[in-house]
């Protein structure tokens, strides 16, 4: 099923800012045992387990803009990956199979079926644990997930483990001329978080990439029967995926609804924070009806 988000409130200068200043919620942060590695993760809130994974070169602090409106409804787990943020950084395991590995060990230490949110790579990721486990997930919201992973993204994996490789100054000065509309602290955090990522991380899917067949996600999640949403921006401010591409994924099972969010770019629940949330809690509060998927 198809849908276009209605009356989207965008918000390009949200910012990772927004967290808990003024919160009284309290953290908890853990490292979980991986294989080969050490997963950091960060606990806050009360209520249903939901776990929230970000995209490639970011971490766990990419859900900030939304923490406080999850964490009033669900005990939120924000994941650093590995190779991420503080999470450990071995010199191999970095492929899809790699990380699914490490969130079967971090739901290892939840006794709940979980609901996931995944943002791009962690879209991916989520799709590749999932598989293992069709029905397991009580819901799972894809944020503009790459419809695609195959040669086409070489160039940009190219890039980012470029970027990764130089200063923190270096990674700020490319940000500042590359998004002049980003809010002004966005620059140097973001920077530190790209620095800090391994490149491995970005080398390791472009030589895949080079040599696989590639991965065609809207086959890729058919055997999935969790209820799953696809949320996805508009191509011309930034997103990933076409309305055509939008259409097939959709399209695979009756279990799957996929929702336009005009106007927002690929990090929705940064720069279109209003409209993602209102779709998250519409398709989460579904479920809880028997209306979801």
């Amino acid at each position: 099923m198809l849908v276009d988000s209605s009356e989207p409130t965008i918000n390009p200068k949200c910012t990772e800012d927004q967290s808990v200043s003024d919160s009284q919620l309290s953290m908890t942060r853990t490292m979980i045992p991986a294989r080969g590695t050490k997963i950091h993760i960060t606990e806050v809130g009360q209520g249903p387990l939901l776990v929230a994974i970000h995209g490639i070169g970011s971490s766990g602090q990419s859900w900030l803009p939304v923490l406080r409106p999850l964490a009033e409804q669900f005990r939120l787990v924000m994941v650093d990956l590995r190779g991420h943020g503080k999470s450990g950084k071995p010199g191999a395991g970095y492929l899809l199979d790699d990380y699914a590995d490490d969130l079967e060990a971090i739901l290892g230490h939840y006794s709940e079926a979980p609901r996931i949110i995944g943002h791009s790579l962690g879209g991916l990721v989520t799709v590749t644990w999932a598989k293992r486990h069709p029905g397991t997930a009580v819901g799972i919201v894809l944020e503009d997930m790459p419809m695609l992973l195959n040669n086409e993204q070489v160039g940009r994996l190219n890039g980012w483990a470029e970027l990764a490789a130089m200063s923190v100054d270096e990674i700020e000065a490319h940000y500042r001329a590359e998004y002049p509309d980003w809010a002004e602290d966005d620059y140097r955090r973001r920077a530190e978080i790209m620095h800090a990522t391994d490149v491995h991380v970005f080398l390791e899917l472009r030589d895949r990439a080079l040599v696989g067949e590639g991965l065609e996600m809207a086959d890729e999640v058919r055997g999935i029967t969790s209820p799953i949403c696809l949320l996805y921006g508009d191509v011309e401010a930034g997103g990933l995926i076409s309305p055509e591409r939008a259409v097939r994924f959709a399209s695979q099972a009756p279990n799957i609804t996929a929702v336009n969010i005009p106007g927002a770019s690929h990090s929705i629940h940064r720069d279109a924070t209003d409209a993602f949330l209102a779709e998250t809690f519409r398709f989460f509060d579904g479920l809880e009806s028997g209306l979801g998927g």
